[in-house]
């Protein structure tokens, strides 16, 4: 048994990864501690728990924020004895790094993103080299680096030419029992429309925009999107500038626990990722995954990775990047022959046996032994 501890720029709660990774290090009977900092959820309070600790943060001058945020973090990293930290993102390396050295401990590093290609830094190149240099330093210091996708594993060993990468994709939990929201009771929405699907964090770049104009552009289709993130006050006032505002739901925040029932409920999951930067273009998120284990056909952008996933398991449908009137065609045939809709219902079945955390864990687990 290892003393474990995953720090994490985010609500362990609200988060799929972080909180996947949690449970199966604690069902390996490992003692495992989560130290965490939420500055997005809506009136959260702190949490102060035997193995899970959440600080409220107040986001304000960024620079502050941060130093903040790194000091924090590494005295509560320091106040503990662990045998490996997890840095479960990029914000959290340097106090896993500096901890585990004094500690002489291990460290892993899950870098769910390409951190210097995120869309936020490409018009900012002093930023962006900030975020390099301190990458660049750190990730020489840790026993493995895990990434969400294989073309993330060839992009940072080439990038910072390390060799220590390991494949550790967004699945979700094996659903045991998933029972569908009713989306037309709770919100009261007409029997003949559509509901559509985009759950995940609200930030530009992740086509909320393009199923925007498909929403505008076609009165039955209702859009329900899950998550919360830093642009959500703005896409929410683009619906009342686009006159959707009745028709796009904004659900907020649904615990891990729940997520499923919630994502069950559409009648497609969308995943339409602009192609703005490398970061983007590699994606491969969890919510593809969890539409898959919840049986709800997807309809992603033509980005290399998604595309690979939808192919393989003949799961929905890939349209051009940007474009709402593929996505219109798409839900339009989907509605139109049912018995093409239920074999992507069944397919998506059938691949979740295969893309879940449990088959995934169980590749990594030995490094935690």
């Amino acid at each position: 048994m290892k003393k474990i501890n995953i720090g994490f720029l985010g609500n362990i709660y609200f988060d799929t990864r972080t909180f996947n990774l949690y449970k199966s290090l604690k069902d390996s009977e490992h003692e495992v501690k989560f130290i965490g900092y939420d500055w997005l959820t809506e009136n959260f309070k702190s949490i102060r728990e035997d193995s899970i600790k959440i600080t409220k943060l107040n986001k304000r001058i960024s620079i502050i924020f941060y130093l903040y945020f790194f000091v924090s973090q590494l005295i509560d990293f320091l106040k503990i004895k662990t045998d490996i930290y997890v840095s479960s993102d990029f914000y959290s390396l340097p106090a896993s790094v500096i901890a585990a050295k004094l500690k002489h401990a291990k460290v892993y590093y899950d870098s769910r993103e390409i951190y210097t290609e995120l869309p936020a830094l490409e018009n900012r190149p002093v930023l962006k080299k900030i975020f390099m240099t301190i990458e660049k330093f750190f990730i020489k210091k840790v026993e493995v680096v895990f990434t969400t996708g294989e073309m993330d594993s060839e992009y940072l060993e080439r990038l910072f030419n390390i060799n220590n990468t390991c494949l550790l994709r967004n699945l979700p939990l094996m659903a045991k029992e998933i029972k569908p929201v009713d989306y037309y009771k709770l919100y009261t929405l007409p029997s003949d429309s559509t509901v559509i699907l985009y759950q995940g964090i609200i930030v530009h770049g992740r086509g909320i925009e393009t199923i925007f104009r498909a929403v505008a552009k076609d009165e039955t289709i209702y859009l329900v999107i899950v998550g919360g993130g830093e642009d959500i006050e703005y896409y929410k006032s683009l619906t009342y500038k686009m006159n959707i505002n009745q028709r796009v739901i904004f659900a907020g925040k649904i615990p891990q626990t729940e997520l499923l029932n919630y994502t069950a409920g559409a009648f497609a999951g969308l995943s339409l990722i602009d192609n703005i930067s490398i970061n983007n273009k590699y994606a491969l998120p969890n919510k593809l995954f969890e539409y898959i284990m919840s049986g709800v056909p997807v309809i992603v952008s033509d980005l290399i990775q998604m595309e690979k996933v939808v192919d393989k398991y003949e799961i929905g449908a890939v349209i051009k990047e940007s474009n709402e009137d593929e996505l219109l065609a798409k839900l339009s045939q989907w509605k139109g022959n049912k018995e093409l809709y239920n074999n992507l219902k069944e397919n998506c079945l059938k691949a979740s046996k295969e893309l879940n955390w449990d088959n995934e864990f169980s590749k990594i687990k030995v490094l935690f032994n």
